[in-house]
């Protein structure tokens, strides 16, 4: 970038240049460079939001009182040394392809409850038109995937997810996912989800809710071993949604760039699921994992940094006598 200013002064020599740099599946050299492009015009972007001056001349904000944001477009590639990073914190990261939301508060919590009975049914409310999904595996077509589909909008979306309580040890990776979600939204890059909640093709358990209608289907997950996450969604359910992502058509949904996918599974939270014990709706939990579309996201996968008062770290501005 430094030399990149010899052309501002010598011009007529650009066929003359040759670069010589390092690609390969390690390090790609070119790829750093526009990432590092990319976040420096990101952040005069940012930038720009401070500028204008009030009747006496003043600034009207200054960085200090509402720190911008300072993007990393390549996940290895931090935006400058760590030593200079101390209060630095994720505020936005875009999920990568589907991910797994599986952080729940712990087994029996009045939160999961709540999270199944406000967010999950709700949610799931939408997704009333049955169809297969076909889908490729392995680089093999043909496979189909039973599902309840609908849309829901985003604002209807981003208020639901907003609801959701999560595991302490989960809050900061959702408040990054979150803030994404959010400036896509903002953004319109993101203008709506399907809602794709996926049903054995023949057989399985099911469970009597009424709100949705009677019996529905229910899976067994567990959760990981010393850990509050489940174990990760089935990988057939991930290929079956993912064309909706790339905005591919899919019928009866359509296609649209700005959609994104919400993928749901019922689950009882027990140890260990004795399948012949009787299920009770206080133990079910919804599972969620989220893809937003791929046009929403930069070609680098895109993460967003900012400052925190150490003093008080809760605090979304700073303290503007710091």
């Amino acid at each position: 970038m430094q030399a990149g200013r010899w052309f501002g002064f010598r011009p007529g020599y650009q066929d003359l240049v040759r670069l010589y740099i390092r690609r390969d599946s390690k390090v790609d050299l070119y790829e750093a460079f526009e990432a590092l492009l990319m976040d420096e015009e990101a952040f005069r972007a940012e930038l720009d939001k401070y500028a204008g001056f009030d009747e006496f001349g003043m600034p009207v904000l200054e960085p200090r009182q509402i720190p911008p944001l300072v993007s990393q477009h390549l996940p290895w590639l931090k935006p400058t040394a760590r030593n200079k990073m101390w209060n630095a914190v994720i505020a936005n990261k875009a999920p990568t392809d589907i991910q797994d939301l599986y952080g729940l508060p712990e087994r029996g919590s009045i939160e999961n409850r709540t999270n199944f009975d406000e967010v999950v049914v709700p949610l799931l409310a939408h997704a009333s038109t049955e169809i297969m999904l076909p889908y490729e595996l392995d680089g093999r077509s043909g496979f189909r995937q039973r599902a309840r589909v609908g849309v829901i909008g985003a604002a209807d979306f981003n208020q639901l997810f907003e609801q959701l309580s999560w595991h302490p040890d989960y809050e900061s990776n959702i408040r990054a996912f979150r803030g994404f979600i959010q400036k896509a939204t903002d953004d319109k890059k993101i203008t709506d989800w399907a809602v794709v909640w996926t049903w054995p093709n023949s057989g399985g358990r099911t469970f009597a809710i009424p709100e949705l209608g009677g019996d529905i289907s229910i899976v067994k997950r567990k959760r990981r071993a010393g850990r509050s996450d489940f174990v990760g969604s089935d990988r057939k359910h991930r290929a079956a949604v993912r064309p909706i992502a790339l905005g591919e058509l899919v019928a009866p949904l359509g296609e649209s760039e700005t959609r994104g996918v919400v993928l749901v599974s019922v689950a009882p939270d027990r140890e260990p699921d004795d399948l012949a014990k009787p299920v009770d709706r206080s133990e079910l939990v919804g599972l969620i994992s989220i893809a937003v579309p791929a046009k929403a996201v930069s070609r680098s996968d895109l993460i967003q940094w900012t400052v925190i008062n150490s003093a008080k770290p809760d605090d979304v501005v700073a303290d503007q006598d710091m």
